[in-house]
Order: C-alpha cells, then sequence, then structure tokens
C-alpha cells in the first residue's frame, strides 16, 4: 500500500518536474506492479494540459502523451490477460 502510494506521488511529481521520459517509465511501473491505468491516464492528461502543444504532421492533434498512455494501459491490459493464463 505504500509503495503504491509513494509511486504514484512520485509519477504525479514526474508529471511537473521531470523530462518525458522518466514519467513514461513511471508510469510503465505503475501499470506493471499495481494496474494503475486511471492514475496513468490522468497523468497523460495533466502533462498535455500544462505543456501539450498541437502537432502539425497528426493534423493539429495535442494530446500526444494521453494517446501514449491510453496505448499502454491498453497494452498492459492485454499483457496481463495474456500472460496469466
Amino acid at each position: 500500500m505504500i509503495a503504491r502510494i509513494g509511486l504514484s506521488v512520485a509519477f504525479f511529481a514526474s508529471v511537473f518536474f521531470c523530462p518525458w521520459w522518466l514519467t513514461v517509465t513511471l508510469g510503465i511501473l505503475l501499470l506493471s506492479l499495481f494496474e494503475a491505468s486511471v492514475l496513468v491516464i490522468i497523468g497523460g492528461l495533466c502533462m498535455d494540459v500544462v505543456f501539450g502543444a498541437p502537432m502539425v504532421p497528426f493534423g493539429g492533434f495535442q494530446y500526444l502523451y494521453t494517446a501514449l498512455f491510453f496505448m499502454l494501459v491498453i497494452l498492459s491490459w492485454y499483457l496481463h490477460r495474456t500472460l496469466s493464463e
């Protein structure tokens, strides 16, 4: 319980204060250890609201981190489902 809270706090602190690769790494840890998919998607939304800019190659799409974390959640769900059988 304490590890989950500590990792969640570290994840949300990294959303605002650390490079993107550290946030993605902590998000992967949250997904693999605790299946905290809602927290990871909310973290992606926070990153996009604060730092997101429209990406011209993607047609002005500005929710890049949310899409990345959503894909990680889907991949995590699939791997948990497949490997636990």
